[in-house]
């Protein structure tokens, strides 16, 4: 017979929460990174293997310095530049310098999209992404934006795209947006390029973000919610983010017989991390 669980585990990063008479849960972990093109690309890389029993205690810091996770040891990721204080309240991310040429194969049939790496889920990364976005994000910003879980933004958050407004096909960036809002809004962003932005509130109304939040509270609130996630048994929250986005991708009927797969193939995973019974459910927000 199983024991029943400690009451009042808690959800906070640092804390540890145990079952009585069995083993002990790791304290769940959120990693925090700037949005800088180098580190969220080794970040990505990091966190490419999947773990489902969790792992140890583990932050990495800004393109300024600091530690690169290692797989196993991450929860879930929070982006965003309020770590990183050369990155000022100016701009989450506005992409390449376009004044400086990218650097393609000479082979043409060997050219690769630039930003591939920094694609989370392109790269087969399940462990959830929070982007928690402050000023300007445009361009190269949606990379991270389009494949994010969880956004939210302060309202000072503009989005928009300039690439036609500099004379470059506007396609990977825009391609992958439209998955996240309909595709008017899309387009519109995509070929209006710097004639136009889109604030926090109209982001927030055709669901590019979920919440919109003051600048002073952005991180925090970017850190609760992802404090929240990584509470949680990893296999059920890894197997939830990849059977929603691979529906993106198939049929509804395809769809709803893999992800019937992947409940068999997680909820036993995580049987030995939380008793159905005794959890502690702690009190719901509204939001």
């Amino acid at each position: 017979m199983r024991a029943p669980q400690r009451s009042g585990r808690k959800a906070a990063i640092g804390q540890k929460s145990a079952t009585q008479g069995r083993r002990k849960r790791p304290a769940p972990r959120v990693v925090a990174s700037a949005a800088a093109l180098a580190f969220l690309a080794a970040i990505t890389s990091a966190c490419s293997s999947s773990s489902s029993s969790g792992g140890s205690a583990t932050s990495a810091s800004s393109t300024s310095g600091g530690t690169t996770a290692t797989g196993s040891a991450v929860h879930i990721m929070v982006i965003s530049t309020f770590n990183n204080p050369a990155a000022g309240d100016r701009a989450f991310s506005t992409g390449v310098d376009v004044k400086a040429p990218l650097r393609f194969s000479t082979n043409v049939w060997s050219q690769t999209d630039p930003g591939d790496r920094l694609s989370p889920k392109g790269n087969r990364v399940w462990k959830p992404v929070v982007c928690a976005v402050n000023g300007m994000a445009a361009g190269g910003a949606f990379y991270w934006i389009n494949e994010s879980d969880i956004v939210i933004c302060s309202p000072e958050a503009t989005f928009f795209d300039p690439h036609v407004t500099y004379g470059l096909t506007a396609v990977l960036e825009p391609i992958g947006l439209a998955r996240r809002v309909p595709l008017g809004e899309a387009l519109r962003m995509a070929l209006m390029g710097l004639d136009e932005r889109i604030s926090a509130e109209r982001a927030l109304a055709i669901g590019l973000v979920t919440e919109i939040v003051d600048r002073t509270e952005l991180w925090e609130r970017a850190h609760q919610i992802a404090a929240g996630i990584a509470a949680k048994p990893p296999a059920a929250v890894q197997g939830t983010v990849r059977a929603i986005w691979e529906s993106l991708d198939v049929g509804r009927s395809l769809a709803l017989a893999r992800g019937m797969a992947y409940t068999q193939i997680g909820n036993p995973l995580s049987e030995g991390s939380v008793d159905r019974v005794t959890v502690a459910k702690g009190e719901y927000k509204i939001r």
